[in-house]
């Protein structure tokens, strides 16, 4: 069987699984906490798109969204242990 993208892209989630230490339950739990700020998301895109904004303020409004995006995401402390390794 050949190995493409489409193989190797299949193959992703489990490998992470295994070199992250992700069991069942830290995965189930992750999907849960993902999903409010999924469909916040979706509705928030629903919403700008309802607006019919042209392509100069479609682009200005995910520039700023993903932005805040970011910024939110920094301040989320990461899993692991405290302080720096040594």
């Amino acid at each position: 069987m050949p190995v493409g993208p489409t193989t190797l892209r299949a193959a992703e989630p489990r490998a992470a699984a295994v070199l992250h230490s992700v069991d069942v339950r830290t995965a189930a739990q992750r999907a849960v906490q993902r999903t409010p700020g999924t469909v916040a998301g979706l509705l928030l895109a629903l919403g700008v798109l309802a607006l019919g904004p042209g392509p100069v303020a479609l682009g200005c409004a995910l520039i700023v969204v993903h932005d805040r995006a970011a910024v939110r995401a920094e301040r989320v402390p990461l899993p692991g242990p405290a302080g720096p390794p040594g």
